[in-house]
């Protein structure tokens, strides 16, 4: 009797100690192999032990998220096809001859040297361009191998093409740029014929008057191009061969075509000139100016 009370009481100490130690178990539940677990799940599902974000806090990321993409899909990088598009439209105006319509889309290259483009320079540049191009033929296409092809920075370069011989143009005539500025809400152009073109006519127009006026001091200045001064003995060599060339007679003065101007005495003879830029800045090249 006393052998199968023992072994009763056996049973029972040893059921008691199971059922007492639950702590095992609970420890094992709570404290899973989170390792394991977070590379074992699919890239794409969500986990609040991967994450440890309540359902809210994710909705909220989710929100915030949605906001970064929309501003990331704001047009602040233009892209190829937009500058293909802005570089159509100021062909249009060009084939069109509308000075007005050329003048509203070179207004942010205006501000960009400040010098506002007006109607009477859209009209030069579309007078340089119809007589430099044709027209009706010409087309613009990217050059992804150019020295100023920097899409990263919002700078598209193009070719200028038409039915004529390319071999024609010379220092950049035929490029074309297309940059935006800030978010590209603003579109900044960049050829000769638009940068330095509007304002031959009344640079030619100044060389002349300060000739017949023969004035040496004025010339002198007009004819510094930087921080070169012109010496006045220079501007009154280049007055005496005109005073030779002209015989007494007025200067007339057309436009060839490039950046070229031909100057007539009245009596059959013709000099040629050059308009020269490059830097923002514009000169005269001409063979009655002496070398210094």
């Amino acid at each position: 009797m006393m052998r199968v009370f023992m072994c009763m009481l056996l049973v029972l100490l040893l059921l008691s100690g199971c059922s007492n130690d639950p702590n095992v178990q609970e420890h094992a539940i709570a404290t899973p192999d989170v390792g394991e677990r977070v590379e074992d799940q699919p890239a794409d599902q969500d986990s609040g032990v991967q994450d440890g974000n309540t359902d809210t806090d994710r909705e909220e990321m989710s929100d915030t998220g949605s906001e970064e993409s929309e501003q990331a899909e704001d047009p602040k990088s233009p892209d190829l096809s937009t500058a293909y598009d802005e570089a159509g439209k100021l062909l249009d105006a060009l084939k069109a001859r509308d000075a007005s319509v050329l003048a509203g889309l070179l207004e942010y290259t205006g501000q960009f040297h400040a010098i506002p483009f007006d109607q009477g320079m859209a009209e030069n540049i579309i007078k340089g361009f119809e007589i430099n191009f044709d027209l009706d033929s010409l087309v613009a296409e990217a050059n992804e191998e150019g020295t100023s092809w920097l899409p990263e920075s919002g700078q598209f370069e193009f070719i200028l093409k038409d039915n004529g011989d390319a071999s024609r143009f010379d220092d950049h005539e035929n490029v074309l740029l297309v940059s935006f500025g800030e978010n590209g809400s603003q579109v900044y152009y960049y050829n000769p014929y638009i940068r330095y073109f509007p304002f031959a006519f009344d640079m030619v127009s100044r060389y002349m008057q300060l000739i017949e006026a023969e004035d040496a001091q004025g010339l002198a200045a007009f004819l510094n191009p930087d921080d070169l001064d012109v010496p006045v003995w220079v501007a009154e060599e280049t007055i005496n061969q005109y005073k030779k060339f002209l015989d007494g007679a007025s200067p007339a003065v057309r436009y060839q075509d490039k950046f070229l101007f031909v100057v007539s005495n009245g009596q059959g003879e013709e000099h040629l000139f050059q308009i020269v830029y490059g830097d923002g800045l514009m000169g005269i090249r001409d063979e009655f100016i002496p070398e210094f």
